[in-house]
């Protein structure tokens, strides 16, 4: 703007050069006024799904902050059942005592359970560990002041299990809610309800 001003007084010189008045005080320039600033467009608010699987509604930011916190414990929680899964299983189809490549995956009163639970299990083998068909949240459910839990499925019944190598049952079906807590920064199996079903 300030450009096209100077080159309009420039012509306006040339065009009155036989004048021989005083030439006229310009006028100071100031900003150009641009009327009031445009409203900013007003926050999209988040969307938050209140359950699995449902349909997400309005909410706060804290609120979907606190969502995206839980959903990954619950992703945490997950690695940790599945390497816990695979490593008892381990265990068990060795008829072994519990190894500290389980026991690094235990917390708080579950430890001394579990150890408890596989050493009467010590020479109990098996051709397999089942199964998972399902593992999900389980909101709302806490045990021994645990923070996250996880509703699983294994299904072991098509596995046998072997004394002296002689058979003496299948494995069989079980339904489980699996408790973690935080320790030194990551999650542990804290307590563990199990209950055996005929089929997940």
């Amino acid at each position: 703007m300030k450009r096209i001003i100077l080159g309009a007084a420039a012509l306006s010189a040339l065009l009155t050069g036989g004048c021989t008045g005083p030439a006229p005080t310009p006028t100071p320039t100031g900003p150009v006024a641009t009327g009031p600033a445009a409203p900013s467009p007003a926050a999209t608010p988040s969307l938050c799904p209140r359950t699995p699987g449902a349909t997400p509604t309005p909410c706060t930011q804290a609120q979907l902050d606190e969502l995206v916190a839980k959903a990954a414990l619950y992703a945490e929680a997950e690695q940790v059942y599945r390497r816990f899964f695979e490593e008892d299983g381990k265990l068990g189809m060795a008829g072994k005592d519990a190894s500290p490549a389980v026991l690094e995956l235990l917390g708080g009163p579950f430890v001394e359970s579990y150890k408890a639970e596989r050493k009467s299990l010590i020479g109990v083998t098996s051709n397999g560990y089942g199964d998972i068909r399902y593992v999900k949240p389980a909101p709302g459910q806490s045990e021994q002041g645990s923070e996250v839990a996880l509703s699983v499925c294994a299904d072991g019944s098509r596995y046998v299990a072997y004394r002296d190598g002689n058979q003496i049952g299948h494995l069989g079906t079980r339904q489980s809610v699996f408790f973690f807590k935080t320790v030194d920064g990551s999650l542990r199996i804290w307590w563990q309800l199990s209950t055996k079903v005929s089929s997940c």
